[in-house]
């Protein structure tokens, strides 16, 4: 994945419409993995859309539900 990708995904959540409609467990499993690639100029547009996606209530269980926060406590001690 590139970074302008991860930009553009980043800032399409930036509308709640779009943080609903992302709001499924295959982009969530897919950002996790993007995150475990430990690509670093991808973390910021990821870490947008994950807190983006965050703001609405039942993409937070998903979010819980992919283990998302275990791979971003695995980055943050890195």
């Amino acid at each position: 994945m590139s970074k302008p990708f991860c930009d553009a995904i980043a800032n399409l959540l930036d509308l709640p419409k779009n943080q609903e409609l992302f709001g499924n467990r295959r982009v969530m499993m897919a950002l996790k993995n993007y995150l475990k690639q430990q690509d670093f100029e991808l973390n910021k547009p990821l870490t947008k859309a994950i807190y983006d996606l965050s703001l609405v209530p039942s993409n937070c269980v998903i979010l819980h539900d992919v283990e998302i926060a275990s791979v971003r406590e695995y980055l943050r001690r890195l």
